[in-house]
């Protein structure tokens, strides 16, 4: 047996040098499969300001793309203002599966 014989490719949450809970994968997944469905997806929370409500989007969009669930261009941030405060969205832009 060589050294090479250990070598074996991450776990699937291990990607992009970072480990990534299984929470989180469960929770980008499950968008996923909703926003492919739909076409996008909307949080449930409102936010006071808008910086806030934007960060949740791009979180959400940084961790599909660490996932490899989608590329950077298929996705779009959209934040809007609501009586309740910001809500944010996120837009699929790419071809449905």
């Amino acid at each position: 047996m060589t050294e090479l014989d250990d070598i074996q490719p991450p776990p699937d949450i291990l990607v992009r040098r970072r480990w990534i809970s299984g929470r989180k994968v469960e929770y980008a997944r499950k968008a996923d499969a909703v926003m492919v469905e739909h076409g996008s997806i909307y949080g449930g929370r409102f936010y006071e300001t808008r910086a806030k409500a934007r960060h949740r989007a791009r979180y959400l969009i940084a961790l599909m793309v660490d996932l490899r669930l989608h590329e950077p261009w298929e996705l779009r941030e959209h934040v809007e203002r609501t009586p309740n405060g910001y809500r944010w969205a996120v837009e699929y832009l790419g071809e449905r599966r």
